[in-house]
């Protein structure tokens, strides 16, 4: 899948990536996660990136995880995200930079 970003700051692709992430189970609503901005990169930015084709109902972390670490030099982790109100502890999904834009 190619993707084109025009413009785009760190904070606006980490909320792309959110939608782009959850596994797609038909029938079942999007399981949605947070994804943080931890890059420190600042401005907005045009680039372009090729994700690697998955299952229609797999996770695509994976392959975004590693589009964006070969293609623009920013890491995407899982890790356990603060305590709701609920009490939950949700894991969140953090981009780490450089990013070799600009």
């Amino acid at each position: 899948m190619h993707y084109t970003f025009t413009q785009t700051s760190m904070e606006a692709l980490a909320d792309d990536l959110r939608l782009m992430i959850p596994r797609r189970t038909p029938g079942a609503p999007l399981d949605l996660r947070p994804v943080m901005d931890r890059t420190g990169i600042a401005g907005h930015f045009d680039f372009e990136l090729d994700v690697a084709e998955t299952d229609e109902t797999a996770d695509n972390f994976g392959a975004l995880s590693e589009a964006l670490a070969s293609q623009l030099a920013v890491k995407l982790s899982r890790r356990q995200g603060g305590s709701r109100s609920t009490g939950d502890r949700p894991r969140g999904t953090h981009a780490h930079g450089p990013l070799g834009l600009g």
